[in-house]
């Protein structure tokens, strides 16, 4: 996304599910976070819950991908999303 100067910025995603991850990437950004995610893997299940965390949202992301048509996310671009009408 872009901040007031025109940067890219880096965004975190509150479920940090990976459409969501997808959808940032295409609005802009350059990298998302998911923190908050990886740590409550990790209160869980040590570092095995971290790793298992990481390795869904990997998964997410590369099913994410190839429904749009994608080998990568920076193949993802503002083509990708479109606005609901509500």
């Amino acid at each position: 996304m872009r901040s007031g100067n025109g940067s890219r910025c880096s965004s975190t995603a509150a479920s940090a599910a990976a459409p969501t991850c997808s959808r940032r990437l295409a609005l802009g950004a350059r990298a998302t976070l998911a923190g908050r995610a990886v740590l409550y893997g990790l209160a869980v299940d040590g570092e095995a819950g971290a790793t298992s965390v990481l390795e869904l949202l990997r998964r997410e992301l590369e099913l994410g991908l190839k429904l749009l048509g994608c080998t990568s996310p920076a193949e993802v671009t503002g083509a990708h999303v479109r606005r609901a009408d509500l």
